[in-house]
């Protein structure tokens, strides 16, 4: 499950056209917890997400 929605906010994130940062903003505290996972999988989504 975590897999999935760090997968979907990832895709919001980059999504085209780019979202407003004021709405990736409420994301950014999830996707600083999600950077320290050991799952590989939901540590590259986030990173897509962040980058």
């Amino acid at each position: 499950m975590l897999r999935i929605a760090t997968w979907t906010l990832s895709n919001f994130c980059r999504g085209k056209p780019q979202p407003l940062f004021e709405q990736v903003r409420p994301a950014l505290p999830t996707l600083e917890r999600l950077i320290f996972s050991n799952d590989e999988e939901v540590l590259s989504d986030a990173c897509w997400a962040l980058s």
